[in-house]
Formats: C-alpha cells, sequence, structure tokens
C-alpha cells in the first residue's frame, strides 16, 4: 500500500533536523517605564527539569503554553505563583502514554516543524505558536492582548511573525484572536496599558501611540499613550510603580513639564478601568474632540452607542 506523503511517518520524529533559538536578549526599553528582565528567576531549573521528562514521554514532546512562555523570558503565571511549583505544560502527539508518571498538564496536538524550536535542548513551541497559544485561551481580547504585548516587549517575536502563524494556528478562528493579533502593541509597559488600548478601539476612538514621545523644556519624555496631533497624552500610574512620594513627585514634575509643553495629561488608574470605564473614555473622546480630532458625524454617533455599551456591559478585567 502507497504511503501518503501528507501523513507523518510515526517512527520519525518532526523534530529530527532541529534549528537552535537561543532566549533573545532582552531589547532596550521604547521609553522609560519598561524594565525588562534578561531572564526570569527558576528558568534553569525548569530547563533541567523539562530536558528528561520531555525525553522520557516522545521524540515529539515540547514544552507548551505558559512553561514555554517561561523558558522564552515571559512569565504569564498568576501572580504570586512560583514556576517551579507549578505543574509543566507539554504537548503530546495523541496516543503517547505516560504523561500521568510525571504529573504534567498535556495537550494533545502534534506540533508542526514550522512551530517548534530548541532552547538549550529543550524542545519547546516557538514564540509565535507559544504567545497565539496563550492569547487563545485568555477568554477575551483584553487578556489576549496583553499576552501578545507581553511577548513583543520581550523582544521574543515581532508581529509579522504573529501574523503568518495566525494563518496556520488551528484555534485561528477563536473569538478575539485576529483581533488582539491587530491590536498587539510592543510599546506596551503592562497589561493594564494594554487594557486601555483594547478599550480605547472598542469605543471607536482613534489608536494612540503607545511610548508617545514628548518633547518638553525639561528635555524628553514618553508617555504611556498618546495622541501627537491632539498633543494628548494618557499615563496609567499603577500603585506598583507610582505609589511612592520620589515617584508621586517624578510624576508630578513630568505632568508639569508635558503641560507646559502644551499636552494634556489624563493620569488614570486601575480604578478607571474597573468601575466606570465609560468616564474614562468619554473624558478622552471630549479632550480629542476639542483639540482637534474632527470624526464624521456618523463615526461620532457611533462613538456614543459603543460607550453607552460598555457602561452597561463593563469589561472585568483584574490584575492576575
Amino acid at each position: 500500500m502507497a504511503s501518503d506523503p501528507l501523513r507523518p511517518d510515526p517512527n520519525v520524529p518532526l523534530f529530527a533536523r532541529p534549528r537552535v533559538a537561543p532566549l533573545p536578549p532582552p531589547p532596550r526599553p521604547s521609553g522609560p517605564s519598561i524594565p525588562l528582565a534578561a531572564s526570569p528567576p527558576g528558568r534553569d531549573l525548569l530547563l533541567r527539569t523539562l530536558r528528561p521528562i520531555l525525553s522520557e514521554l516522545s521524540a515529539d514532546a515540547l514544552a507548551f503554553g505558559r512553561t514555554a512562555a517561561y523558558l522564552w523570558g515571559v512569565d504569564v503565571h498568576p501572580r504570586g505563583t512560583s514556576v517551579t511549583r507549578e505543574r509543566l505544560r507539554v504537548a503530546l502527539p495523541p496516543g503517547v502514554r505516560g504523561a500521568s508518571r510525571h504529573g504534567v498538564v498535556v495537550h494533545r496536538e502534534l506540533i508542526p516543524y514550522p512551530d517548534r524550536s530548541l532552547i538549550e535542548g529543550v524542545r519547546v513551541t516557538a514564540p509565535a505558536r507559544t504567545a497565539l497559544d496563550l492569547a487563545a485561551e485568555a477568554g477575551c481580547p483584553y487578556r489576549a492582548t496583553a499576552v501578545l504585548d507581553r511577548f513583543l516587549a520581550r523582544g521574543a517575536l515581532r508581529r509579522g511573525r504573529l501574523l503568518s502563524t495566525l494563518r496556520r494556528h488551528p484555534r485561528s478562528s477563536r473569538p478575539g484572536l485576529a483581533l488582539a493579533v491587530g491590536l498587539s502593541d510592543g510599546g506596551s509597559g503592562s497589561p493594564a496599558e494594554s487594557w486601555v488600548r483594547v478599550l480605547l478601539y472598542r469605543a471607536g476612538l482613534p489608536r494612540p501611540v503607545t511610548q508617545c514621545r514628548i518633547e518638553t523644556a525639561r528635555g524628553r519624555f514618553h508617555a504611556d499613550l498618546g495622541w501627537p496631533d491632539q498633543r494628548v497624552a494618557l499615563e496609567y500610574d499603577s500603585a506598583e510603580h507610582h505609589s511612592s512620594r520620589v515617584e508621586r513627585e517624578r510624576d508630578r514634575r513630568r505632568y508639569s513639564a508635558m503641560i507646559d509643553a502644551g499636552w494634556e495629561v489624563v493620569s488614570i488608574g486601575m480604578h478607571d478601568l474597573r468601575t466606570h470605564p465609560e468616564r474614562l473614555l468619554r473624558r478622552v473622546r471630549d479632550l480629542l474632540l476639542d483639540r482637534g480630532w474632527r470624526p464624521s458625524p456618523t463615526a461620532r454617533e457611533r462613538v456614543g452607542r459603543a460607550v453607552r455599551r460598555i457602561e452597561r456591559d463593563p469589561p472585568r478585567l483584574d490584575e492576575g
């Protein structure tokens, strides 16, 4: 009987000719608010743990999901969770047995060769595939966009690779995934900043520039989000990074310099996103209109309807 050229030979692993892809060095931040670590803690221990497990399970076993993300330098584990105490996520071809002995969380799928890579001898889903897998599991475009933004900010991949991988991803039709890819941006400094961009998009407001450059008499600053044509800046002040007296005074000086340079600065926190996002949207809309944004009457009405929808059914957001 002739063999089917489209079916892989079960005796020959797909990973017969791997290409080595070491952890990329951290990129320079787009602005002063994006500190990036070279390697997350416990990564070396995770690699040492995975090597024998993957080798014993199958020649086609790979680190998958949040485990793969950690190897690429992106920690998407719940806050306060140690990666060394989490069950490993592993992709296995259908029919492979023995996973229960290692206590791993199994994803049953034969990952195609273009979506595979190696990190220091450990088989792992490629960065774009890893990011899309996690975004597809996120459950809403807010969290999906935040996941993709973190991979882009880390320098683990480029948006072009996300787009090409999305075309062949088995869950490419999942609601919100394509939208998240379209909204993804490596200039985002936190999940909350990603959520704000999705919120603005859903309201029909103009897309802001991430890490928006602002020239002032006191030097160059970067706002989290900005609309240069209208000279409107939006800054997300997290409780984690803007709570001390020194940090508040630094923010005050930055905002004062931006205002002196002719910019309007909108400062928001998690409370604005969680409780009354419609107030934030109306404030941004009114500022953009006052400063020269000229949508058509139809577009302006669409914005009003979208804001009212968000007011009736606000997104449920948390910092994880």
